[in-house]
């Protein structure tokens, strides 16, 4: 866990890239909330359909809701 992610986004933004965050399946979207809405935030949320690190998984459906979610409360988000 990082203890201060704005500075991490300011650094990004700084050296001209975009900084985005990836959600496992099982991370409650609403932890991702502080990350879009805070006075720098990320402008990109991937929303990860199997767990990392495993080959041959099947798609899980279930992470569509944490999209669908996430559409609604930020219409303008580059939401993967």
């Amino acid at each position: 866990v990082l203890d201060n992610w704005q500075e991490l986004v300011e650094n990004i933004k700084a050296k001209g890239m975009r900084p985005g965050v990836a959600v496992k399946p099982g991370t409650p979207i609403e932890e991702v909330h502080p990350l879009v809405e805070g006075h720098n935030p990320v402008e990109m949320v991937l929303v990860m359909t199997v767990e990392p690190g495993f080959g041959g998984q099947k798609f899980m459906p279930k992470t569509m809701d944490k999209v669908r979610a996430l559409r609604k409360k930020y219409l303008s988000l580059n939401i993967e």
